[in-house]
């Protein structure tokens, strides 16, 4: 029983972050759906960056901490932060927010030292928000 159980957490736990993976590529690639000819709203454009901007602090060991200085309320709040590996595009690392989360949002990760990274956000109302690449040290 203790297997199966184990076994069930691990399935659901890697089906929701594909799922945030997948939600958070949407967001940058379509950057409002139904708009196929440019940009609606280009990232860093809506709202306010000292509520929406990706902040980061870096510690000993490659641990990085990245959180928005934003209220979260049910009719606006951060959905998702990420950090981008700024050599080959990808997505690293994704976490997901619901409403409740407490403010600020973070997402904290131990990274390879040397990379270099680009923290983003995505809220609810002000969109998508990119913050300074930063190289990640030890």
């Amino acid at each position: 029983l203790t297997l199966t159980l184990t076994l069930t957490l691990t399935l659901t736990l890697t089906l929701t972050l594909a799922h945030h993976f997948g939600q958070v590529r949407a967001i940058e690639n379509a950057n409002n759906i139904g708009d196929f000819t440019h940009k609606k709203f280009p990232p860093n454009s809506r709202g306010s960056p000292a509520q929406n901007l990706p902040q980061v602090k870096l510690s000993a060991g490659g641990m990085v901490t990245v959180s928005v200085p934003h209220k979260m309320e049910t009719e606006d709040y951060i959905k998702f932060i990420w950090l981008k590996d700024v050599r080959t595009g990808e997505n690293v690392v994704v976490k997901g927010f619901p409403p409740t989360e407490k403010s600020p949002p973070t997402l904290q990760a131990r990274c390879p030292v040397g990379v270099r990274l680009q923290p983003c956000s995505f809220g609810i109302v002000d969109g998508l928000w990119k913050g300074e690449e930063f190289t990640v040290t030890a």
